[in-house]
């Protein structure tokens, strides 16, 4: 499909206090997965054995590497800020308990934690939906979402770590 002609359709994202709006396009799946709170603070914590990454876990027999919004995420403005955009939850709270993955290649897929996931949804017709990925925020049920795209090299540098 002509990506100049589709009608953009937007995929709000809230975590961690911030909203963001994502091409909805990028979008693979969404599910619903609550974590058990010392769990996910432990794989948050970047704690797992050989990978220096919040998460992995694996949806329909491929890994998904869950990662935090820095990591994931650009916007107009370059990439997010990790002191900024990466809160975790205390070690008593939950994680997040909707999973996006975002579509990636046919081994592995990259994805988030998130409180809220909704969408699709368009913009109002004031602004042209083209124009909105050149916006830093766009306005959608009363709030501003920030305009972000999955950063080109969100799977680089996680090649591991074997030490014991």
């Amino acid at each position: 499909m002509n990506t100049l002609t589709r009608p953009y359709r937007w995929f709000g994202l809230e975590v961690g206090g911030h909203r963001y709006a994502i091409d909805f396009y990028s979008v693979a799946t969404v599910f619903y997965q609550p974590a058990d709170g010392r769990e996910a603070a432990r794989v948050q914590a970047g704690q797992g054995p050989f990978l220096n990454i919040r998460g992995l876990l694996v949806h329909e027999g491929a890994p998904v590497f869950l990662l935090p919004p820095s990591r994931l995420f650009t916007s107009v403005r370059g990439p997010l800020e990790s002191n900024e955009h990466d809160r975790y939850p205390d070690a008593d709270a939950k994680a997040p308990p909707w999973v996006v993955v975002f579509n990636g290649d046919s081994l592995s897929s990259v994805g988030i934690r998130v409180d809220h996931a909704s969408g699709p949804f368009r913009l109002t017709p004031e602004l042209p939906e083209a124009e909105a990925f050149n916006k830093k925020e766009i306005a959608h049920l009363d709030h501003f979402w920030t305009v972000v795209r999955l950063r080109a090299n969100a799977m680089e540098g996680m090649d591991g770590d074997a030490h014991e």
